[in-house]
């Protein structure tokens, strides 16, 4: 099967890069988001970019893997605005990370320059699905 060779372009460690665990990430992509398997070159090409941010695909679906702190997050809460009051509004990406001590919530914040960016950027991010919907969430954190 082609896809389960071009597969193996996702599972090398680099960050910026689209990880897919096989064979419960393909099955989790595939039911998920079963067009993003058309698209996973596109989708390599515009993780490439980011400096800090994974995209890993496996049976439990999709998580973010960071390379500060080379901890794992999973990202099933969707963000929070935080506008008023604030020189920078910025929107909260809320993850959980099982392995955190206290709060297994934790809330990476993106600063934008204007109230509406990020009323434009939580409206996107809520209303994409799938992968298209992390991608959003990793482009905001690389922000």
């Amino acid at each position: 099967m082609r896809i389960n060779s071009q597969l193996s372009n996702y599972q090398n460690p680099a960050f910026g890069a689209l990880k897919i665990k096989q064979p419960e990430g393909l099955r989790y992509l595939m039911q998920d988001s079963p067009k993003a398997i058309e698209r996973l070159d596109d989708i390599q090409k515009d993780l490439s970019k980011c400096n800090y941010w994974d995209l890993i695909v496996d049976a439990d679906g999709y998580k973010l893997a960071y390379a500060k702190t080379n901890k794992v997050y999973s990202v099933p809460v969707n963000p929070k605005k935080s506008i008023k009051g604030r020189v920078h509004p910025q929107l909260l990406i809320r993850t959980f990370n099982p392995e955190a001590k206290r709060s297994n919530l934790i809330s990476f914040p993106v600063h934008y320059e204007t109230e509406q960016q990020v009323r434009q950027a939580y409206y996107d991010i809520v209303h994409a699905m799938g992968i298209d919907k992390m991608l959003l969430i990793i482009k905001a954190l690389e922000k």
